[in-house]
């Protein structure tokens, strides 16, 4: 059998400042290959100063962070790329690289023989991280530390007493706000934070970013860059090297699936900071198999020309949220399975007719689905959720008559390992709620509710027009399972998805796009 890890040994320029002449291991394909990192790395450990690792399907565990860290402490790695992987549960573990040899307030021992001090000099933070343990770095060597738009929360003293620790670069073009104490305590007293312009003030009035010798506007810290395909030049040529440098790509013009193949490869082995891509003015009728899959995409608008969503075109991304346009006809088997970070409610516009096997599988931050009076089919494990999801997640089919599910056999969704459609809830229109009950798949439903929601064709969810919240007067908005999102005078800022308005004695259907 073919192994397909790849494990090189070469001198090489330094991966992030390091002197010449410095031996730098290159990993991938582990998920493939079924080895854990310190298997594929091997004997090699002894003699590499720099690290990188990359695999979209592998998840570090914490047992490779303690082989990384053990490399660090007994041997001569300083540098590590982890920007081409993900990590498990996307978080870096409380302790992972804290020194224990010193006695720092709050640290506690890490899980090693006995207490170490890992010498890491850089490190390129897994892509898709959402958070930093406490005490992740707590008085350790670290030097400089780039944290990625996707971080939501630094734990207590992440980086405590780091005392060579003089830059801190955040990025994203919104302030990061979850923040623990004592994150940045006893740094190095000329440390210097990053920021993107315009947010500032929000880290200069908060105290625990005080420790700061200076708070520095970055205008690279977040960059958005347009580009027009117009002059049939490809992408790869008309953005060139500032592919590397840009967090949000705006695109217009004649876009080819070669041109998207290549922003793939950039963002999937972590060689850009691509987080948001722009296709609306883009020509483009279809997205291939594939186009985005395993990149580390958090947005992406679609074109308003775009007619089909290709098989796995987003899966496994770490897409926030999607909107549809109105010329959607078919989504592709498993287009978006597993997009865990895909919140809040996923309305398929009218006009759709195919949903394919495993589509929506695996959105577990998803808290509703709703599909449209034109769906036709619903493939196998459309709708799977893992059966330990959180809470129930609510399906909307505005159709009358219950879509055909071809290959879907029993109550489970798809998989034994997964959540059974009796612990979820169906919504359909007045009176259509005999032929659910009748139909194979829907009516395996824990419970199948009709609602005045649902008219059944196209002037249902999606041709709604109601009034905003801004006139004067008091507001309350909720979500159509009646949880309280807001309430207030001015005008709410609201995610994608179905709301009930209530004012002055009434109610209103609203859809956010």
């Amino acid at each position: 059998m073919k192994r397909l890890f790849i494990i090189s040994s070469i001198l090489l320029a330094p991966l992030l400042s390091f002197g010449a002449e410095k031996v730098i291991k290159t990993v991938t394909g582990l998920s493939s290959s079924g080895l854990t990192l310190s298997e594929a790395v091997g004997s090699d450990c002894y003699e590499m100063d720099s690290l990188v690792v990359s695999d979209p399907e592998y998840r570090l565990t914490a047992a490779d962070m303690m082989f990384m860290r053990d490399c660090s402490e007994r041997w001569r790695l300083r540098g590590i790329d982890l920007s081409g992987i993900r990590a498990e549960d996307d978080c870096i573990p409380a302790y992972a690289f804290a020194n224990s040899k010193v006695n720092f307030p709050g640290l506690q021992s890490v899980a090693s023989a006995e207490p170490g001090y890992p010498k890491i000099h850089y490190m390129r933070l897994p892509s898709g991280l959402r958070e930093i343990g406490e005490h992740a770095f707590t008085a350790g060597d670290i030097r400089a530390v780039d944290i990625p738009r996707t971080v939501l929360r630094l734990g207590n003293g992440a980086f405590a007493g780091c005392v060579n620790l003089k830059s801190v670069t955040l990025r994203g073009k919104d302030p990061l706000r979850v923040l623990n104490d004592d994150v940045f305590s006893f740094v190095h007293p000329e440390a210097v934070l990053r920021v993107t312009p315009g947010t500032g003030h929000v880290y200069s009035s908060h105290p625990e970013w005080g420790t700061f010798a200076s708070i520095v506007e970055d205008a690279g810290v977040f960059v958005t860059r347009s580009v027009s395909l117009t002059s049939g030049l490809p992408l790869e040529s008309l953005l060139g090297d500032l592919a590397g440098e840009t967090d949000s790509l705006i695109l217009s013009g004649l876009t080819t699936s070669s041109d998207l193949a290549w922003l793939r490869d950039l963002s999937v082995t972590g060689h850009t900071r691509l987080s948001g891509l722009n296709l609306t003015a883009c020509t483009l009728e279809s997205l291939v198999s594939g186009s985005f899959e395993n990149s580390n995409l958090l947005y992406c608008t679609l074109p308003v020309m775009l007619r089909e969503i290709g098989d796995r075109s987003f899966r496994n991304t770490l897409l926030e949220s999607v909107s549809f346009n109105p010329l959607v006809r078919s989504i592709g088997s498993c287009a978006f399975e597993d997009c865990v970070f895909l919140r809040g409610d996923i309305v398929v516009p009218e006009g759709c007719v195919s949903i394919g096997d495993g589509c929506f599988g695996g959105c577990v931050s998803t808290v509703s689905v709703m599909l449209p009076s034109t769906v036709e089919t619903v493939g196998d494990g459309a709708l799977r959720l893992p059966a330990d999801a959180v809470g129930v997640r609510d399906v909307y089919v505005n159709r009358r008559v219950p879509p055909s599910t071809p290959g879907v056999t029993g109550p489970a969704v798809s998989g034994s390992g997964d959540m059974p459609a009796s612990a979820r809830r169906l919504y359909v229109p007045m009176g259509a709620g005999p032929a659910y009950l009748a139909a194979p798949y829907w009516r395996d439903f824990g419970s199948v509710i009709e609602t005045a929601l649902l008219s059944g064709g196209p002037d249902g969810i999606d041709g709604t027009v109601v009034s905003s919240c801004t006139d004067s007067g008091m507001a309350e908005v909720y979500t159509v399972s009646g949880r309280l999102v807001w309430r207030g005078t001015s005008s709410p800022r609201l995610e994608k998805g179905l709301y009930i308005i209530k004012k002055g004695g009434g109610a209103e259907k609203h859809i956010v796009r």
